[in-house]
């Protein structure tokens, strides 16, 4: 499920008259970093055995490059760098990410 398939990377306790508005609204994370968290890979792991540079993934994240604004290529440079194929990519994050 969308709404509940994450894990918390904070967790605030508050009070119960405190105003909870004030905490929204919640950071979203880039595509890339997702990635990167769920096959625990960090970004500069993944340039490096996907043959990209460093500074090109931090300017996707950056930019907020989408998804369907990468090239075939790259994608596959990305996968490469996670050790997953696109076969399997497809399956685990069609529904998440396209």
């Amino acid at each position: 499920d969308v709404d509940t398939d994450y894990e918390a990377l904070v967790e605030i306790i508050i009070d119960e008259n405190e105003d909870i508005e004030k905490y929204n609204p919640c950071l979203e994370m880039h595509w890339l970093e997702i990635l990167a968290l769920e096959n625990e890979k960090s970004i500069y792991q993944i340039a490096k055995k996907g043959g990209l540079s460093t500074s090109t993934l931090y300017s996707m994240i950056d930019k907020d490059t989408q998804l369907c604004d990468i090239s075939l290529k790259t994608l596959n440079l990305i996968l490469k760098g996670l050790d997953i194929s696109l076969i399997e990519f497809i399956g685990k994050y069609e529904n998440r990410l396209f």
